[in-house]
């Protein structure tokens, strides 16, 4: 029979075209990354829905994303899983443009038309997401977070005219200006009665602590750098800069007119927003976002009133939030995500959320339409709130987002950032720190822009480097074994042992391998998405270099401080329980059980429950050391330590104090000490009685038996502990992480938390890896001193001395 090729071919090809290809009329699939959770989540998945019924060829999986969003997002991205569409922050698209990771809308040629409808947007919300010329996201929202929320009880007992929006705010208190003046109205609304020092209303308050210093910053216009385009010079020691950051901290430790994040959300273990619906706080700063929530909770009479504007100034810029929609580059169905952020930032998707109060539509006719946003002439009962609703058109025109190149936001700005914290927390006065940031900072700037112009990565060089390292650890293992002539058996039987050892091989080659790539990496400025660029030794110089950054000695001062306190007490508290839970008593095996148990709680968790103990105000230890009335307490311990670290008549603030944060971690540690124990009782257990036996007879008491019997033979055991706490000391993480993030005043920076936040916080890698290497030098150097100080001082049973 004969065969026709060409038909057979082109039957193959059919086939293989039938199987490679999506069938007939399948939908495609869009990721939409978000951070949305909750009711927003619930809205979000019905206007998918709505817009699947319109579209039945697209399907839009939503995918959210908890904390850490733009950062994950990154991760996402590089490692090419990136979802097609997301969220961008007004504030943060400038990390995603300048990495070239998303798709510039002008691509599409409806982009400037009706139905996307730039125009008719909020333009300051429009240009927010346009970076060098180029449209990345359409705007979904406008979000300015400088609402002043007001209780109207408070202001009506304090006998003061609700806010106009005529009032303005300066670095005093105007008392000549009364109700106009917005300090001297948060002054009037802040209660404290007698004796007492923690007011029962507070006059003002921010959703979030960094919010008040950056509305001050914004709203007075103060110039703390020469341009936001292209940063080149500082001027942090500025006096208006210093005036309002001393200021900003005055109103929560000076006057009390604010509550610090610690007294509300640890302390109380409620929300600034929970706190301001029970009337315990007058005023509420925040955005747009709140209002449903309000409406929802808030059972008492409450508006809202435009932050004031600064009296010594006429800029009218506030800060703000806002979301956009725009597409990541590696989007495999751009036109189905395009067809998406149409719909989806058009009327059809905006009216449904405005209408329930959880954003202001990005598109101003819309923002301006009565039963929209504003409500409408059917409203009633709660949704006629907040009567001043309209004055969100006028603070919407205000937000100003800030462009910063990402190489200044992400290093810079953020240890402005981190400054914020330590002057509102009362850690240091606004003069010092600025000073010191004025100092240090400049050199870190120069340093930044001489990053930008470094060449790339020679990349040849670094694969010939890598694949020598692997050959040379290869060589190094094998090479004395090539000498030894082996016999056919013996050759058989390694054969078969390499057989065995193949899976430890393939996981050593998934150690090893990345330990060498971040060797490689280490000598590198990378962000692990953009092309890295060559920097030789200088992320070590600058690493070791105090004028650029002096983070490395205060964290390795810190950690070693913490290490050198912590594994002593840690062994004796894990050894001097092992004792007590060797002995042949009944229930024994229960309290072995109870004192591990705490060792395998979650650390989060753990640090957790530790932060409520520790509380300044409500904590139980402070309760135990204090008393009731905070002056007398058990054996008088509590007034006698607040003397001890110059704080006399105040009780410890545990975790907000540079002197007791420490010790308060030391402690934390010692609760898990249970993981130890029961390694110290295996070696307990492991020493024969007939040595004890053999003691007994020649009259030695419980004293000489532990030190001359107990002691040389567990030595092994407490040198394994040693080494092990060694380790795990210098690289403590979660509770700092966790409780402090690297507070008060860098006192629990530890090693591995500054690592972490120059890796994951600001993608600096490179510099990142450098970090670790030098810490695994530390450690490694450490652990072979140990070695060699062990054959003086550990007694192996049976070894010839």
């Amino acid at each position: 029979m004969r065969i026709n090729l060409s038909a057979l071919r082109s039957a193959t090809a059919l086939a293989v075209a039938t199987l490679t290809l999506p069938a007939w009329g399948e939908p495609v699939t869009i990721r939409y990354a978000c951070s949305a959770g909750g009711d927003n989540l619930k809205r979000i998945n019905r206007a998918v829905a709505e817009f699947q019924r319109e579209h039945p060829n697209i399907r839009v999986k939503v995918e959210p994303v908890v904390d850490n969003y733009e950062n994950k997002l990154l991760a996402m991205y590089a490692a090419n899983v990136a979802p097609d569409v997301a969220n961008f922050n007004a504030n943060r698209i400038v990390m995603f443009a300048t990495r070239d990771a998303l798709k510039p809308l002008s691509d599409f040629p409806d982009l400037n038309g009706p139905e996307v409808d730039l125009k008719g947007r909020y333009q300051n919300a429009v240009t927010a997401y346009n970076v060098a010329g180029k449209q990345y996201a359409v705007p979904r929202d406008v979000a300015s977070s400088a609402y002043i929320y007001y209780n109207k009880k408070a202001f009506d007992e304090a006998g003061i005219p609700y806010p106009d929006g005529s009032w303005t705010w300066d670095t005093k208190v105007r008392p000549e200006l009364k109700e106009k003046d917005f300090v001297w109205v948060m002054q009037q609304l802040t209660k404290t009665r007698p004796g007492e020092r923690r007011p029962y209303q507070y006059g003002f308050t921010t959703s979030w602590p960094q919010l008040w210093m950056e509305t001050l910053l914004t709203s007075s216009n103060v110039r703390m750098w020469d341009n936001d385009a292209h940063p080149t010079k500082l001027f942090l020691d500025d006096p208006n800069v210093v005036d309002v950051f001393q200021f900003a901290a005055d109103c929560l430790n000076k006057y009390k007119w604010m509550p610090s994040n610690n007294d509300v959300t640890l302390g109380a273990g409620s929300t600034m927003q929970d706190e301001f619906r029970k009337g315990n706080i007058a005023m509420l700063q925040s955005g747009a976002w709140e209002i449903k929530d309000m409406r929802l909770k808030h059972k008492g009479d409450w508006d809202i009133a435009p932050f004031p504007r600064f009296a010594r100034g006429n800029a009218p810029h506030l800060p703000g939030e806002g979301a956009g929609l725009g597409i990541f580059k590696t989007s495999k169905h751009p036109e189905e995500a395009w067809t998406w952020i149409k719909w989806y930032c058009g009327p059809k998707g905006l009216v449904p959320m405005a209408q329930a109060g959880e954003s202001q539509p990005s598109i101003r006719a819309l923002a301006l339409q009565k039963g929209v946003w504003l409500p409408g002439p059917d409203a009633k009962g709660v949704d006629l709130k907040p009567e001043n609703l309209a004055i969100t058109d006028s603070m919407a025109l205000r937000v100003f987002n800030r462009q910063l190149p990402d190489w200044f936001s992400g290093g810079v700005a953020n240890e402005l950032q981190g400054t914020y914290y330590g002057v509102l927390a009362g850690e240091r006065t606004a003069q010092d720190a600025l000073a010191r940031l004025q100092k240090d900072l400049p050199g870190k700037l120069a340093l930044a822009l001489k990053r930008e112009d470094a060449p790339p990565y020679p990349y040849a060089a670094g694969l010939a480097v890598g694949i020598a390292l692997v050959v040379a650890l290869v060589a190094w293992i094998y090479a004395p074994e090539l000498k030894n002539k082996l016999t056919r058996g013996e050759k058989a039987e390694s054969r078969s042992a390499y057989w065995f050892l193949l899976p430890w091989f393939c996981g050593l080659a998934l150690t090893v391998g990345p330990m060498i790539y971040s060797l490689l990496l280490s000598f590198a400025e990378s962000d692990i998405i953009q092309t890295p660029k060559w920097r030789g030794l200088g992320n070590y110089a600058d690493a070791f270099n105090p004028a650029i950054d002096d983070t490395l000695y205060v964290s390795l001062r810190q950690t070693f401080y913490f290490s050198a306190i912590s594994i002593p007490l840690g062994l004796g508290f894990a050894l001097g329980l092992s004792l007590l839970l060797n002995q042949k008593i009944k229930g024994v095996p229960l309290f072995r059980a109870l004192y591990y148990l705490p060792s395998l709680a979650s650390a989060v968790a753990m640090s957790l429950i530790w932060m409520r103990l520790f509380d300044k105000d409500r904590g139980l230890i402070n309760a135990f050391l204090y008393g009731a009335d905070g002056k007398s307490g058990f054996l008088g311990i509590g007034p006698a330590l607040s003397n001890l670290i110059g704080t006399p008549g105040e009780p410890i603030n545990w975790l907000g104090d540079a002197q007791t944060v420490i010790p308060a971690f030391i402690i934390m540690g010692l609760w898990g000490a249970g993981g130890g124990t029961i390694i110290f009782l295996a070696g307990l257990q492991g020493i024969s009685q007939s040595y004890y036996e053999a003691a007994t007879l020649d009259g030695a008491g419980n004293w000489r038996r532990f030190r001359n019997v107990t002691l040389p033979l567990l030595t092994p055991t407490i040198f394994f502990s040693l080494i092990t706490g060694i380790i795990g000391a210098l690289q403590v993480f979660s509770q700092s992480f966790v409780i402090t993030q690297g507070g008060p005043d860098r006192a629990t920076l530890f090693y591995m938390v500054w690592l972490y936040g120059k890796a994951f916080g600001e993608l600096k890698m490179g510099y990142a890896s450098a970090l670790a290497w030098i810490l695994f030098v530390i450690i490694l150097a450490i652990t072979v001193l140990q070695l060699g100080l062990a054959k003086k001082w550990v007694y192996y049973e049976g070894e010839l001395k």
